[in-house]
């Protein structure tokens, strides 16, 4: 019995050790592309096989007016479909793809899995959840919730939000009929919002912007992106998606399997580590009923505790129609 609570103690210790342990950097493709572009008809199905061979790269695609003023995507949103472009300075020419904030030479074989090789299995310090959700009648907001998960010294940032259409049928001049991941709408600044985040580990902020949406997207295909980069040298930092916008329950949607908490019992701090999307408020109450601590925007990580008498506490997250609790005592 000894050496299972033992082995208990250690699982516990390595979790709590690995919650706020830099994460996996997801990877973007961000890919230029023009519907009246004979070359892109060539050479992007090759290009979307390579991408559905390695499912866990996200993807988005802008239509620049150049070289065809005339495309049909770039008509609908001409001024930031070209200004994303001019950001990467690959204006001018497509197909073009940038890879993690990195321009890819135009004469790389896209359809060559080995264009992702060096972006792979990396990590960062931050974490990103996203959500859209539909606001009023024609409208789409977006909550982008940036987590940090160990300290870090990343300096200023921009943060780039889109509304993205999963798939498009349309029968373009250049031969393609299907198209992938087509950017609409920005959130933010096309460039990016300037930011510049707390260094602390486990710090959070929440960032949220609305845009009116327009009849011709489909609600069935809608999503969200969020993508930042270094001011410096537009390097990643990491990049996220929400759900699509259909099936996305709301901003605030809890489950039994929500979040964790832990270590328990605890003296001094107490993590917790949400398991699902979560934007609301969190309250420490004791069995009394009283709310001994309060937080609102809540987005996960620690809370010290070492001012409450010891005891049983129900932490509990949740908002004004829903709540979930958890026990943990307080040494």
């Amino acid at each position: 019995m000894r050496r299972i609570n033992l082995i208990h103690t250690l699982l516990i210790c390595l979790v709590a050790g690995f919650a706020n342990a830099q994460v996996t950097q997801n990877v973007i493709v961000e890919h230029f592309t023009n519907t009246n572009c004979s070359v892109c008809g060539s050479r992007n199905p090759g290009f979307y096989t390579n991408l559905n061979q390695n499912p866990s790269i996200r993807h988005i695609a802008y239509h620049p007016s150049s070289p065809y003023a005339s495309c049909f995507f770039s008509k609908q949103n001409k001024i930031e479909n070209d200004d994303r472009t001019k950001y990467y300075g690959v204006f001018g020419g497509t197909p073009r793809l940038v890879i993690q904030g990195a321009a890819i030479s135009a004469s790389t074989d896209y359809a060559s899995s080995s264009i992702f090789d060096a972006f792979l299995a990396k990590t960062t310090p931050v974490q990103i959840k996203t959500r859209i959700a539909l606001k009023g009648s024609d409208s789409i907001s977006v909550t982008v919730v940036i987590i940090n998960s160990e300290a870090h010294t990343l300096g200023n940032l921009r943060l780039f939000a889109a509304v993205v259409e999963k798939e498009i049928n349309f029968a373009a001049p250049n031969g393609e009929a299907k198209h992938h991941d087509v950017f609409r709408k920005s959130f933010f600044e096309t460039i990016g919002k300037p930011i510049t985040l707390s260094a602390n580990k486990n710090d959070s902020v929440v960032y949220q912007s609305t845009v009116y949406k327009n009849a011709a997207w489909d609600n069935t295909k809608l999503y969200a992106i969020a993508i930042i980069n270094r001011e410096s040298d537009k390097s990643l930092v990491q990049t996220e998606q929400s759900p699509i916008l259909s099936t996305a329950s709301g901003l605030n949607s809890l489950t039994s399997q929500s979040f964790e908490v832990y270590p328990n019992p605890t003296s001094n701090q107490l993590t917790i580590n949400l398991l699902n999307y979560f934007v609301g408020n969190l309250r420490i109450v004791d069995l009394t009923g009283k709310v001994v601590k309060e937080h609102t925007d809540f987005a996960g990580g620690d809370i010290d505790v070492s001012n409450l008498v010891k005891g049983i506490y129900l932490v509990q997250l949740g908002n004004n129609e829903q709540w979930l609790s958890k026990k943990f005592i307080k040494q």
